[in-house]
């Protein structure tokens, strides 16, 4: 048990580490000067801070390192005292996030963030939390435990990514002016509609890798746990096996 507590824990900084390299790859060049050229690249870097960094943090559960490990266990037990969670209760928690995560990709706050690279650390300052806050209520993150049942993370991850794959349908169907600080002169190696086409892909591929699996799993642990609750308590002898069908 021992070592396999010791493995699990070394797997978690690796996440980590992971997510620091993911953000590193968001904020530096190449892909930070190259975001402000086409949409597909910017769109890259939105996936890697609302999509990537937050999945490997909450999986990472880097808490007591960060010295937050006493704050979450309180916070914990303060959300066990409320009531239980409902599907309403889980779909107003989840919507003011999703705001948050769909209004980076406005077409005008693209452009301006084409226009004003200042404005990408207020995207990562809002996008990153945001989402994480999804994350842990998915997935394990010791010390936190996410207060979601199975059957409600379901719901709330296809949530998450129906929302990206949502706004990768309406940019795929956007006119070349929706982005006027991505309007690309004639000898750019990609066209302006080439470019919304793969923005599009990255919005239906980055959620998709990172949420189905997440989907599956909650879904088979559901499974798992209502099987356990409807096996039976007491202890079946063959003394009280029914002999043959409609006979005890």
């Amino acid at each position: 048990m021992l070592g396999r507590t010791s493995i699990r824990q070394r797997w978690r900084d690796w996440l980590v580490v992971a997510a620091l390299a993911a953000l590193v790859v968001a904020l530096v060049p190449p892909l930070a000067g190259a975001a402000t050229h086409y949409v597909v690249l910017e769109t890259v870097q939105y996936s890697l801070l609302a999509v990537c960094v937050p999945a490997l943090v909450a999986l990472g559960a880097p808490w007591q390192a960060l010295g937050l490990a006493s704050a979450f266990e309180r916070l914990d037990l303060l959300r066990l005292r409320r009531s239980d969670p409902t599907i309403l209760k889980t779909l107003i928690w989840l919507a003011p996030i999703l705001a948050v995560l769909g209004l980076w990709r406005a077409p005008f706050l693209v452009d301006a963030l084409a226009r004003h690279r200042g404005l990408l650390a207020a995207e990562v300052v809002t996008v990153v939390p945001a989402g994480t806050a999804i994350w842990l209520q998915l997935v394990d993150s010791p010390p936190m435990a996410p207060r979601l049942p199975h059957r409600y993370r379901i719901p709330a991850a296809a949530a998450a990514m129906w929302m990206l794959w949502i706004l990768g349908y309406v940019v795929g169907l956007a006119s070349s002016d929706s982005y006027p600080a991505y309007a690309h002169a004639a000898h750019s190696a990609l066209s302006t509609p080439a470019d919304l086409q793969f923005t599009a892909g990255v919005l239906w591929f980055v959620p998709a890798c990172a949420y189905v699996p997440v989907i599956f799993a909650n879904f088979f642990a559901w499974l798992r746990s209502e099987a356990r609750q409807a096996r039976p308590t007491g202890n079946v002898t063959w003394r009280n096996w029914p002999d043959r069908p409609g006979r005890l």
